[in-house]
């Protein structure tokens, strides 16, 4: 009796509980996926990007952000999701979480352990980048004037020939009209 008790008790607790996956659309959530296993649960006063705007997590739920949040660590937030510290900034991306601390989980709920350090990295990148650009558009400057300057000295030159061409169309005709006076 004891060996049927068991494995019925186990199966009634499993059916009790549910499969905690099949439907994770509570409320407050801010995506309806499954949790990662040891993913970062967000916690109050945390933020996020939703739908391009920041929310606040608040009573268990999220709520729009209507201003500027600072961060403990001296970041502030802003309600585009524009997260800036000192010279920094971290734009966050759909479903991103900085904690009230300053730290940055995916929307996996994964650590990005150098979040502020990666900023760094990408503006020295742009930086970069916009330096390329810069000297492609001074380049492509200086390829536009010196085509400018080929077409006004082709221009020139054809203008030359053309005269040049009038000029002895008007001494052959003159030539023609004298032989047909002289005959």
């Amino acid at each position: 009796m004891k060996n049927i008790i068991a494995p019925i008790a186990l199966s009634m607790m499993i059916l009790a509980c549910g499969d905690s996956t099949a439907d994770n659309k509570e409320p407050g959530k801010l995506n309806s996926e499954a949790p990662v296993a040891g993913a970062y649960v967000p916690q109050e006063g945390d933020l996020a990007l939703k739908d391009g705007k920041l929310m606040l997590r608040k009573d268990n739920d999220w709520k729009a952000a209507d201003e500027k949040i600072n961060l403990s660590n001296g970041a502030v937030a802003g309600t585009d999701g524009l997260i800036t510290k000192g010279d920094k900034e971290i734009k966050l991306q759909e479903g991103e979480v900085i904690t009230k601390e300053g730290d940055v989980f995916t929307k996996d709920g994964q650590k990005v352990d150098n979040a502020w350090k990666n900023v760094n990295a990408a503006v020295k990148e742009a930086g970069v980048d916009t330096k390329k650009a810069v000297d492609a558009k001074e380049a492509n400057n200086k390829i536009n004037a010196a085509a400018d300057n080929a077409t006004k000295k082709i221009e020139k030159t054809a203008g030359k020939a053309e005269r040049k061409v009038e000029r002895q169309a008007k001494r052959a005709k003159r030539r023609v009209e004298n032989a047909a006076d002289n005959k």
